[in-house]
């Protein structure tokens, strides 16, 4: 099965209850057999500057 999570913040740093559960969610789904997990965000770490803190691009 392919998924994909649509969160404007993904990280461990980011702070945020829709964040953290989307996260965890994400890495339960991403660890089972036959699941292809991918997080589509921007690049900010914060919603008050929305300043890309992250480098662009794909990490595994």
């Amino acid at each position: 099965m392919k998924l994909a999570f649509v969160s404007p913040r993904y990280g461990r740093e980011v702070v945020g209850g829709a964040e953290l559960g989307a996260r965890l969610l994400a890495e339960h789904l991403a660890a089972l057999d036959g699941w292809t997990v991918e997080v589509l965000t921007t690049c900010a770490r914060d919603a008050w500057t929305w300043a890309n803190e992250y480098p662009a691009g794909v990490v595994d």
